[in-house]
């Protein structure tokens, strides 16, 4: 008996996920820090860390933990924290417990969804291919009315995105919970490219280089 034959069709038909190699760098979209931990406070997490039985299983529950976020976190009486090892495993667990036959996902992602919708309106209404798909993340176009018609109101801002620019915006602003309602606590704030942009373009040519990778042309950029 071989694996194919043990594991499901469907499960066998699934593509995996792909993570690029990120060796020498900062995952700043995976919210990696930067910057290292200041000397007291690892020396501060050592002496903690000396203490732990780590021969021992831990709560499995996070019991303490929990309490300590709730009471943080101002979270109302009668509700919970899941707690996850990153947000895949918790959208994994969430999948798990509501998954049924018939029943659809929905999330807030209209970047995402409308590159998928842009790569259609060019290629036809069917699975695209991942180059399509970045067609489409290449040719956003949203504005204030299409972002409100979406749903999300003044939670993201008008963007447009190029090959040159795949982010299209660069403004972000706090969103605080208050232990009852969300509200917004800044203006909004703009990255300076002036600094950022030097560095960016260093990191992805260092990049490039180290990985021998063929910078894209303009005609590649139209295609």
């Amino acid at each position: 008996m071989t694996p194919d034959k043990l594991i499901r069709p469907e499960i066998l038909a699934l593509k995996a996920y792909h993570v690029a190699d990120a060796e020498g760098m900062v995952k700043l979209d995976a919210m990696e820090n930067p910057y290292p931990l200041p000397a007291q406070m690892r020396r501060e997490l050592g002496e903690v860390l000396s203490r732990v039985d780590l021969n021992r299983y831990p709560d499995p529950t996070g019991r303490k933990l929990r309490e300590l976020l709730a009471k943080k976190m101002n979270v109302p009486a009668g509700m919970e924290i899941l707690l996850g090892n990153g947000s895949d495993d918790l959208i994994q667990i969430v999948t798990f417990a509501c998954a049924r036959p018939g029943a659809a996902m929905m999330f807030p992602a209209p970047t995402f969804v409308e590159a998928i919708k842009q790569a259609q309106s060019r290629y036809g209404k069917r699975v695209v291919t991942g180059e399509e798909v970045r067609w489409g993340a290449e040719n956003l176009n949203l504005d204030a009315g299409k972002i409100k018609a979406l749903g999300f109101g003044d939670m993201v801002q008008p963007l447009k995105t190029s090959c040159a620019d795949h982010e299209g915006v660069r403004r972000g602003r706090v969103h605080t919970w208050d232990g009852k309602d969300w509200s917004y606590t800044s203006d909004w704030y703009e990255a300076d490219m002036k600094i950022l942009g030097p560095m960016i373009k260093t990191s992805a040519k260092a990049y490039a280089a180290e990985k021998k990778i063929t910078r894209r042309t303009p005609e590649d950029c139209q295609s």
